[in-house]
């Protein structure tokens, strides 16, 4: 986006700073408010893929945690167990509608969509865009209650003198 800005270095644990600006090229000639709106989405695109990103790394390390306890003799626990992998195949499924590792790879093509010219969002583009910040809600959605059903049986676990599971 064009605008001041101050640009910030830190080496050796010394600081320096140097304002710059950044002005937009004179042959594109779309509105701040059109480049605004593209930064908007390619910003929620970015932030959606970072928060994918670490959830993907506590999914895999669960799901690792998880094969480790698949015969463990408390019923209980194995069916504790056995929910919370097929909750985890809700969100592995590559034919879910919250397929996981697909959103990653969707969020990247739409924001490398849109940035690919300094031009207003097509509606095509906002659509895309907020379809898969839809899905990436809904994924983020069934984590944060896969993860509620880790701490239920991680209390269980320590109640057994069994070692929890931690992301």
């Amino acid at each position: 986006m064009p605008g001041n800005y101050t640009v910030k270095l830190i080496v050796d644990g010394k600081a320096y700073a140097q304002p710059i600006t950044i002005k937009m090229d004179p042959r594109v000639k779309t509105t701040k408010q059109d480049l605004q709106q593209q930064f908007d989405l390619s910003y929620q695109c970015y932030n959606d893929e970072i928060s994918i990103h670490k959830t993907l790394k506590q999914f895999y390390k669960l799901n690792t945690h998880l094969t480790k306890f698949q015969n463990i003799k408390n019923k209980d626990i194995a069916a504790q167990i056995t929910d919370l992998i097929n909750s985890l195949d809700k969100l592995a499924n590559p034919k879910s509608e919250n397929y996981i590792g697909a959103l990653s790879g969707t969020l990247a093509g739409c924001a490398g969509n849109i940035q690919g010219a300094d031009v207003a969002p097509t509606t095509q583009q906002i659509k895309s865009v907020n379809d898969v910040h839809e899905k990436f809600i809904k994924s983020q959605l069934l984590w944060e209650t896969l993860k509620s059903k880790l701490e239920i049986l991680n209390h269980s676990l320590k109640k057994e003198g069994i070692d929890v599971i931690r992301l």
